[in-house]
């Protein structure tokens, strides 16, 4: 299953943003992100959903709070899945960093969603599961028993699947509306990537969404850091 949980790894932290709007629209979105606030309220300490004992906080983000054990809980599946597919695993800290960084942007971007009244259906999550499985070539059922013996739980990874799609949509409704593809972009593109198996006109329609796909993942750090900037963020 080497292979496997490999793609699993990688599928879980690129799949939604880099392929799931990589498609160009027919006709582009007119909604627009609408900005977080940049003052928080009073933050108050969670108790864990399990056991009665508090669970610290890792993060501020405007109105919302990141909790330890949701750090913890994400960098505990991340290591399992390098162990398994037999990848270095990081260092505790330089993983923290990394993995509480994510969450914050991904943070932010919900909160975007959410105030643009978007959402993710069940119908949806259970979709790009099954996508998700079959690229690994697995029925969902294995699936599932895979993510168990890569020590990640199937409800944790429902979440986090569905927090990727929401960010995927709210970067698609606020940017896709601003990409523009020129004939020579495609050109240049067809002229050094070869698609010899395609017919032309698949070509073009492959260039085009290979361009478009790159502009939304580039537009998307740009807009995540300016979310950023004007946030409230502090990390405990």
């Amino acid at each position: 299953m080497k292979q496997n949980n490999l793609l699993l790894l990688l599928a879980i932290s690129s799949m939604f943003i880099a392929n799931a709007y990589a498609e160009v629209p027919a006709s582009p979105t007119s909604s627009a992100p609408t900005q977080v606030p940049s003052t928080p309220s009073q933050a108050k300490t969670k108790l864990t959903k399990n056991t009665h004992t508090l669970d610290k906080i890792a993060a501020i983000v405007n109105d919302d709070v990141i909790m330890e054990s949701e750090v913890n809980a994400r960098m505990d599946g991340i290591k399992q899945q390098l162990i398994h597919s037999n990848s270095p695993v990081p260092p505790d800290a330089t993983l923290r960093k990394e993995v509480l960084e994510n969450i914050i942007d991904m943070n932010l971007q919900i909160q975007v969603a959410h105030k643009a009244g978007l959402s993710i259906s069940d119908a949806e999550i259970d979709g790009a599961i099954a996508n998700i499985a079959k690229q690994n070539h697995l029925s969902v059922a294995d699936f599932k028993n895979e993510l168990t013996r890569s020590g990640m739980d199937y409800n944790a990874f429902r979440k986090q699947i569905s927090d990727q799609m929401l960010s995927s949509r709210v970067v698609q409704e606020g940017l896709g509306k601003e990409i523009t593809l020129t004939p020579k972009e495609v050109s240049d593109y067809l002229a050094t990537h070869k698609m010899p198996k395609l017919q032309e006109a698949d070509k073009v329609k492959a260039a085009q969404n290979a361009i478009y796909r790159d502009k939304i993942i580039a537009g998307a750090k740009d807009w995540v850091k300016k979310l950023r900037d004007s946030a409230y963020i502090k990390i405990m």
